[in-house]
């Protein structure tokens, strides 16, 4: 009966000991994950951070800049795009892709004289030609010339 004891006081302690265990492994991996947070958000906190100094940095620029995803979608403007292109708040607010922007510019005749939907998707398909072989692709308008 004693024996029986002991060996239960045993196991009790052994199963102990390995609760302890799971209990030091799983801080561990909690500390761990905690950390990950951590830099996380420190990464986060710097990426917003570099964001904000290049939308100033792309908003102090003289020149106009028009920058589209690789789907097209229009990523960001400056602020000088609208003064620069003659463009009133309801065109850029209207430019969602490269695709709008083209249209804007046959409409208002800056692509020539013709049907602004085939000068616009015939000038879509010229810069993004262009694109494919170069970063980067500068227009001239006809409205710079005003």
């Amino acid at each position: 009966m004693v024996g029986d004891r002991s060996d239960a006081v045993k196991k009790q302690l052994t199963e102990l000991e390995q609760a302890r265990a799971l209990v030091t492994l799983l801080q561990s991996k909690v500390n761990a994950r905690e950390n990950e947070i951590r830099q996380l958000r420190e990464d986060n906190l710097a990426i917003a951070e570099a964001q904000v100094r290049y939308e100033t940095l792309i908003d102090s620029l003289t020149q106009s800049v028009l920058w589209f995803n690789s789907d097209h979608s229009l990523k960001l403007h400056n602020r000088q795009t609208a003064g620069i292109h003659g463009f009133d708040a309801r065109e850029i607010d209207g430019i969602t892709t490269l695709e709008d922007y083209t249209v804007v510019l046959a409409k208002r005749g800056e692509l020539g004289k013709g049907d602004p939907q085939r000068l616009a998707k015939l000038h879509a398909e010229d810069l993004l030609a262009r694109l494919r072989k170069h970063s980067m692709v500068k227009v001239h308008l006809k409205a710079q010339d005003r």
